[in-house]
């Protein structure tokens, strides 16, 4: 009953500062989606990877779905984010370093469905070789590598690069040898020893539940980091310590980021408060959390979270707003 009283006390509060819940509750797909291709007639020649990989999102989700246009921003993410490993699991349908025999036909299905959408083709093709390599397979991985290697193109350069030399490492090195598992990171122990304040919580090396839009399970970090052939989140953050929900005693905030290999993370706020010596997630905040700026600016956009600030019993998050990823122009909170 006490932990559902604080909830409920310490909610409003975020209310007031921050906006959730996520943009999909104030508009309306198309909507989105017309916002964001505004954006990029607007600012003709920015690449920026969230827009573009949210379109690529929408349009495959929206009714009626749009797969060709989906296809088709999986395609400018490639040619400027080379080898972008999340797309590649996409377009695998998030079978690489699970199964590999079928995260090579996905590819291969992948690779010709829409043939001018060239980088796409060169990436699945790239991979499928390197999965092939990777069993020791080198008469199977040359052709997928030629394919590459065939295209002269000047805006293929970077992909014909990596297939020529893959293929000469086919030619002067043996077969190589499957690759060694990664050890599976051993959880950190969990807390046996309760402890009297939220402060003496070590979440450095603590398990955390799943970060939305990232880390799809809990993750247990050590020395503040985590990290597998997929995914990686990081403790980069201070953690603040504050009375959110008037009880005359503090709770934790902890920010983590995740990210997929690619050049954006995703940050998520964790709030614990201690019970009976022992740490409990109150809440968790996402970082699409922009109601209230989409409501007062519906064309302006918001990015990732800068700072959270932590005052007086309120929580105070900043976010970096319009302009591009690479280069906002407000900071907002």
């Amino acid at each position: 009953m006490r932990l559902m009283v604080a909830v409920a006390r310490f909610l409003p509060l975020c209310a007031l500062m921050l906006v959730f819940p996520a943009i999909a509750a104030a508009q309306s797909t198309q909507e989105r989606i017309q916002q964001l291709e505004r954006f990029l007639k607007e600012n003709p020649g920015v690449f920026d990877w969230k827009v573009h990989n949210e379109l690529r999102h929408l349009y495959i989700t929206n009714n009626p779905r749009n797969p060709r246009r989906s296809m088709e921003y999986s395609n400018v993410i490639l040619q400027h984010s080379f080898m972008d490993i999340y797309i590649l699991n996409i377009l695998s349908e998030w079978q690489i370093g699970k199964n590999t025999s079928t995260a090579r036909a996905n590819l291969l299905r992948s690779a010709p469905s829409f043939p001018d959408l060239r980088f796409i083709a060169a990436a699945c093709f790239l991979k499928i070789g390197d999965l092939y390599a990777a069993e020791g397979n080198k008469n199977e991985a040359k052709s997928p590598y030629l394919k590459v290697a065939e295209d002269k193109s000047s805006d293929m350069t970077r992909y014909r690069v990596l297939a020529e030399e893959r293929l000469r490492g086919l030619k002067e090195q043996p077969a190589p040898t499957p690759p060694v598992p990664r050890p599976v990171p051993t959880p950190p122990p969990s807390i046996s020893n309760k402890v009297k304040s939220i402060e003496e919580v070590d979440f450095a090396n603590f398990t955390f539940p799943p970060v939305e839009d990232c880390a799809q399970r809990s993750v247990s970090l050590r020395m503040g980091r985590f990290e597998d052939k997929e995914i990686r989140v990081q403790l980069r953050r201070k953690i603040l310590y504050a009375d959110l929900t008037s009880e005359k005693i503090n709770q934790a905030i902890v920010t983590l980021d995740c990210d997929t290999y690619g050049n954006f993370f995703i940050t998520e706020i964790f709030f614990y408060a201690l019970r009976n010596g022992e740490p409990v997630l109150l809440a968790k905040l996402a970082e699409s959390i922009d109601r209230d700026y989409k409501k007062y600016y519906p064309d302006g956009f918001t990015w990732g979270i800068s700072k959270v600030v932590a005052n007086n019993g309120k929580l105070i998050i900043h976010k970096l707003a319009d302009g591009s990823h690479a280069c906002p122009e407000n900071d907002v909170r």
